[in-house]
């Protein structure tokens, strides 16, 4: 690629520079452009199954490529459903699993743990909206006005893809954490450009309410649909 050059005019060069016929120029040598990093994977509606694959592979393997490559602002349609469909997967393994096993709240039964995941999968998308509110409020407290709803919504439902192993008995918390505070606060610093004490502190603070929120929703329902 060639430079762009000019006369470099200083006061203090030898006038005999430009007597003998020499010239003094500076070359103004544009950067070499650099090969953007390719965006990060996104749920597609007409490649359902291998770009949720894509996703999940990138929060699970290599969560700070994931949001560092993420274009925050974009629609929402796509990760609305991509949590859906998350809930739809993780609500049918736990029925599954408490139609052939006796772990613990096998007690609800098939129907009722039927009933309950249904429940929890289609408020998946809502659930997460309520989440990004949250977080939103948060890094509007911490950070200041560098967000939006929809940066935010999308960022919880791509985070929201490690629930889909809630199922495995005794890991649920686990996975929601993961996906609630670890993946939020590398999605926050790596967005936002924060320090870390920053996105673990905007993490926690948003993870705690919804933490809470999680636990009690599952105690709760679990008794409803038991009783």
């Amino acid at each position: 690629m060639s430079g762009l050059c000019s006369p470099l005019v200083s006061p203090g060069l030898p006038r005999d520079l430009s007597s003998q016929g020499s010239a003094l120029r500076l070359c103004i040598i544009p950067l070499v452009d650099k090969e953007t990093s390719p965006k990060s994977p996104e749920f597609k509606l007409e490649d359902p199954l291998g770009s949720a694959l894509r996703v999940l592979r990138g929060i699970f393997l290599a969560p700070r490529k994931f949001y560092l490559n993420f274009p925050a602002a974009g629609p929402v349609k796509e990760p609305a459903i991509f949590a859906l469909l998350v809930g739809l997967v993780s609500g049918l393994l736990s029925t599954l699993l408490l139609a052939f096993t006796n772990i613990p709240g096998a007690e609800i039964g098939l129907a009722g743990g039927l009933l309950r995941n249904a429940a929890f999968a289609l408020l998946s998308p809502v659930a997460v909206a309520v989440g990004a509110v949250l977080y939103l409020a948060v890094l509007k407290t911490f950070v200041g006005d560098v967000a939006d709803f929809r940066q935010l919504y999308r960022m919880l439902a791509y985070a929201s893809g490690a629930m889909v192993f809630s199922w495995v008995p005794f890991l649920g918390a686990f996975f929601f954490a993961y996906a609630t505070f670890v993946l939020m606060a590398i999605g926050i610093r790596s967005v936002y450009r924060t320090t870390f004490l920053t996105a673990m502190i905007t993490a926690l603070v948003g993870f705690v309410p919804l933490a809470l929120a999680y636990t009690w929703i599952t105690a709760a329902s679990a008794g409803v649909v038991a009783g």
